[in-house]
């Protein structure tokens, strides 16, 4: 939302000050702004100029020379393109180094072949209206060589606020409430307009109001007025709109949304004769009632909405948008003007479900105050006869209030704000900040009695607590000196669980490659079942955001591999991995709540051949383990496939077993579930319980010094069957020669000719080492004897 601090002026003498500081102060203790710009500005360099002579272009048809007259009686010669110049016009000139609204900066510049310096301008070019037909011209009486900002357009400074910071305060919605905080953080009067609710007892244009709707318009308030001629609104009005970020349309739309930005308080002009009867109606409207907004969108409305309407059919959407059926014309010569108070709830949903947000439905989403709506009809009222010298008020005050809320009223103790600001504030300081903040005040010693205004009644000052907050947010919390807390500072105890998963993640990324990701705990039906879950197993969410994510997960998978997919349409090699929870109603526990594992999962995807995938996600595995100083991990043969998860391909999988207890699963993903995720390559992905990992003993680390001895590295292949698991072949090689075989790497394997079908060359490389000396090449080949000897023996002979 943005503020023009002339508009603010009016109400609280600021433009002496800083506008940069007092931004600062307003965001120290009134809300967020988000930023400060000049407005108008170019006006300074714009001055009044007389045509004194127009002379043909020697080199251009369409161009001509204007010498005029400006500053100090000062005269030059400027190349002009308008149609409409002529001799004895006083119109704007715009001088060097004027920067004009579009950003362009006035330079000295030859066009044509002629020097010009300057540049007369037309209403577009000072971003006065679209007309871009010819010069904007001045009266006859205008004199010459004035600057523009001197008489004609005062330059402003828009402050614009951050509105999420100003949710809780309807009343800063508006140019009086926030001119109200500001001479309390100043010190300074605050001068609100004086308003005139001197309306006629009766008249003879009589309306009548119908709420058949209380609980969703607490306050319908409205006038008939006549002698309102459509025209354009003052030129200072205009410019406070443009300021203010709304566009000026007529002189009876404008005061609308000028009273808007003043009070706050959203108003409508309906033309009227187009409202049929004698009766405004309040009404939910009817299921499937076709209803056409003022921007021509058709809507079809819904008992939920809330309409005005007249004794034949709906004129506005209460809250949100006019009609276009009512709507302001050229020729409007008599208006009904709304000035109502509807519930925030009602007017969000169905700004949400029409996809329809106004400066109005801004507003009333926030809890606007009742109590304004009179005072928005006495400000339009005394706006209108600026341009309306006719305006007569032909109807009494229309009025219907059922929902008046009940007053609020305050007890407490001045020592409470000392107390929660650690900060002695005096009483008398406390008293007048909350008085020039418009709350009523009794003081009995230290206790106090507050009445709230109803401004800040509607949802923000309901208890005690909250009048602390305005005298705190007024006097300052960077005057309240700080103090180290009465408290023990004893370090809390170390989380070893959450320090653990710090660990797995830190090795995953800072060591294995892979990007976290973070990812909802709820999943759908869809998801679920493509991972060959069973969807029905899944607790179910009784009020879900949305149908893809109505229910709770139970693995990581189903949307760590939609997070594959998203990913593989910008990336074509990468590794994710998630460490989270997941919920089984299965397991709960003896208080009824369903149970919770920590799991840790991953994904990968690579071009090339997908068993060089897998086996680079096994190295990562056991990497991690290794890291994590987990002995007794193994990689397991699947004995039952019919046991695998629906995602896990039968023929590369390998099941995770601590000792002899299956703590996660290593598989290929099955083609049947990337179709499903519409995976663009192959993918391996594990998943693990970090709950087990958390749990099982660690290595402790022992410091064992390096070998002074050189190893001798050997190579070999052997033939085995194509389903044995390759830990079988480790563990024969490293039994055979326990004491010197110091590390076992698997280099790669083979299949095909002259392979036997069923059987593959599986390549290691050895190391054999001696901790005491250093081994010969006798005893080398011994050794390496030995250990394909034993490999021979359990079925694995070298491949000749």
């Amino acid at each position: 939302m943005k503020l023009s601090r002339n508009w603010l002026n009016d109400y609280v003498r600021i433009n002496d000050l800083d506008p940069h500081e007092l931004a600062r102060n307003i965001t120290l203790h009134i809300c967020e702004l988000d930023g400060v710009e000049a407005f108008d500005s170019h006006f300074e360099q714009i001055v009044t100029a007389r045509v004194l002579k127009v002379e043909p272009h020697p080199n251009s048809d369409k161009l001509r020379l204007a010498t005029v007259e400006h500053e100090n009686g000062q005269t030059q010669t400027l190349v002009c393109g308008a149609p409409n110049v002529a001799e004895g016009l006083i119109v704007p000139l715009a001088l060097l180094g004027c920067v004009l609204p579009d950003g362009k900066k006035l330079a000295s510049a030859e066009i044509r072949g002629v020097k010009s310096e300057g540049m007369l301008l037309s209403a577009k070019e000072m971003d006065l209206s679209d007309d871009h037909g010819g010069l904007y011209i001045f009266p006859e009486d205008t004199p010459v060589g004035k600057r523009l900002s001197e008489f004609f357009v005062k330059p402003d400074v828009v402050f614009e606020i951050d509105n999420v910071t100003i949710t809780h305060r309807p009343d800063l919605w508006g140019h009086i409430g926030m001119a109200r905080d500001i001479a309390c953080l100043l010190g300074r009067d605050f001068t609100p307009p004086a308003l005139s609710m001197d309306f006629p007892s009766q008249a003879d244009d009589v309306l009548s109001i119908d709420i058949q709707a209380p609980e969703l318009c607490p306050r319908y308030s409205a006038l008939v007025v006549h002698g309102t001629p459509v025209s354009s609104s003052p030129l200072w009005m205009q410019r406070r709109l443009a300021a203010a970020g709304v566009r000026a349309i007529n002189n009876l739309v404008d005061v609308t949304n000028y009273v808007m930005l003043d009070l706050a308080q959203p108003m409508h002009a309906f033309d009227r004769r187009q409202i049929k009867g004698e009766s405004i109606v309040i009404r939910r409207a009817t299921h499937g009632e076709h209803f056409t907004t003022l921007d021509e969108q058709e809507h079809h409305l819904t008992p939920e909405n809330l309409v005005i309407a007249d004794t034949e059919r709906a004129v506005a959407l209460g809250g949100v948008m006019g009609g276009l059926n009512s709507e302001i014309l050229e020729d409007t010569q008599a208006m009904v003007l709304e000035s109502a108070n509807f519930v925030a709830q009602n007017i969000r949903r169905t700004s949400q479900a029409f996809n329809l947000a106004t400066d109005s439905s801004r507003r009333f989403e926030k809890s606007q105050d009742p109590e304004n709506t009179v005072a928005g009809l006495a400000r339009a009222v005394n706006l209108l006869g600026l341009t309306c010298p006719d305006l007569r008020v032909q109807s009494p005050l229309l009025d219907n209030y059922p929902g008046k809320p009940a007053a609020i009223t305050l007890n407490f103790s001045a020592d409470l704000v000392r107390r929660r600001m650690g900060a002695p504030i005096p009483t008398e300081r406390m008293v007048d900040i909350l008085r020039r903040l418009a709350f009523h005040v009794e003081q009995d010693g230290e206790s106090l009695r507050v009445g709230v205004p109803s401004f800040r009644a509607t949802k923000d000052v309901t208890e005690p607590i909250d009048l602390v907050e305005e005298v705190g947010r007024i006097f300052g919390l960077e005057n309240v000196e700080p103090t180290p807390p009465f408290v023990p500072a004893d370090p809390p105890p170390v989380n070893l669980e959450r320090q653990f998963e710090r660990n797995v993640k830190s090795i995953l990324v800072r060591d294995l490659g892979y990007d976290e990701i973070k990812l909802y705990s709820m999943t759908d039906a869809v998801a679920t079942e493509a991972c060959g879950l069973a969807a029905d197993a899944c607790l179910r969410l009784k009020h879900s955001l949305s149908a893809e994510q109505d229910r709770l997960r139970t693995s990581l998978l189903p949307n760590l591999l939609g997070a594959v997919a998203k990913n593989q349409k910008n990336l074509s090699e990468f590794s994710l991995f998630e460490v989270g929870r997941t919920y089984h109603k299965d397991e709960a526990t003896p208080e009824g709540l369903a149970g919770e594992r920590r799991m840790i999962a991953g994904a990968a995807c690579a071009p090339g051949e997908v068993t060089d995938l897998f086996f680079a996600v096994k190295g990562d595995l056991q990497g991690l383990f290794g890291l994590l100083r987990l002995s007794g991990v193994r990689f397991a043969k699947p004995n039952d496939l019919q046991s695998l998860p629906g995602w896990a391909h039968p023929g590369r999988a390998a099941i995770l077993m601590l000792h002899e207890m299956p703590f996660g699963l290593l598989a290929e993903v099955h083609p049947r579930t990337a179709k499903g995720f519409d995976l663009k390559t192959r993918a391996v992905a594990f998943e693990l319980s970090a709950d087990v990992l958390f749990t099982a003993t660690k290595e402790k680390l022992r410091f064992k010094p390096i070998s002074r001895f050189p190893g001798t590295e050997m190579e070999f292949t052997v033939v085995v069957d194509e389903r044995l698991p390759v830990a079988d072949i480790e563990e024969v090689i490293v039994s055979a020669q326990p004491d010197l075989v110091r590390r076992c790497d698997y280099r790669y394997s083979y299949q095909g000719e002259p392979i036997p079908e069923g059987k593959q060359a599986v390549t290691y490389q050895v190391e054999y080492r001696a901790g005491d000396r250093t081994l010969d090449g006798d005893e080398v080949a011994g050794l390496h004897q030995s250990v394909i000897d034993a490999l021979a023996k359990a079925g694995m002979p070298l491949r000749a």
